[in-house]
């Protein structure tokens, strides 16, 4: 539907007040999120201010267990506009595992006039699942299928001709999608992006990574 360029879609955040089974609160019946998609002429603003509008003669209650049937009775209900990653333009994404020269070949590129980094000499952080739980482990991507507009606006496509300043190659350097099939698939769907993977020889890399680690620390001969 977004390919057509005729609808926009809406990712809506409805959320209750927290349950209370006995003597315990109950997490995970009291927030739910749900996609919605309109005719483009709609727009964020237009579709929140009448959203109660559009929701009135919609049941809720098979969706929520019940526990809401009207979205009038919600506590509150935010929306947001996403895009699909088809929608991006994006070039070049440099990948690989830690220490293995993604940051020396990222600032290298930046020397190139035609060349623009994403969060510049930064690691370009993509957005998270809003249903995820809390990661615990750093090197891991949990983007979405569909991405918040706010972030994606200096990426869309429809955005190129109002810009001639734009560079002729926009790349991101991000050194954890090496871990992370799921973000790796949905960069697949950028039309015309290139992946740019570093990898270094085992034994090297290893030295490399014990060198790395102990830096700092004095060797003591006695």
């Amino acid at each position: 539907l977004l390919a057509t360029g005729r609808v926009r879609c809406f990712s809506l955040r409805v959320f209750m007040d927290a349950a209370i089974v006995g003597e315990e609160l109950v997490i995970g019946r009291d927030y739910w999120i749900w996609g919605i998609c309109v005719p483009k002429i709609c727009d964020q603003s237009s579709l929140s201010a009448h959203l109660k509008e559009v929701f009135d003669a919609v049941s809720l209650g098979p969706l929520t267990g019940l526990r809401l049937h009207q979205l009038r009775l919600a506590r509150s209900a935010d929306v947001e506009e996403v895009v699909h990653w088809s929608q991006l333009r994006i070039q070049l994404a440099i990948i690989g595992p830690p220490n293995s020269a993604t940051s020396t070949v990222h600032r290298t590129l930046m020397a190139h006039p035609q060349v623009t980094f994403l969060d510049d000499i930064d690691e370009f952080a993509l957005p998270t699942s809003q249903q995820r739980s809390a990661e615990t482990w750093h090197w891991r991507c949990s983007a979405p299928a569909l991405v918040p507009r706010s972030w994606a606006a200096p990426l869309l496509r429809e955005e190129e001709a109002d810009d001639p300043r734009r560079a002729a190659i926009t790349a991101f350097r991000n050194p954890k999608l090496v871990y992370s099939l799921k973000c790796l698939r949905h960069l697949m769907r950028v039309p015309g992006i290139k992946f740019l993977s570093l990898w270094r020889e085992p034994v090297d890399w290893l030295w490399s990574s014990m060198q790395r680690a102990f830096e700092g620390f004095e060797v003591s001969t006695s």
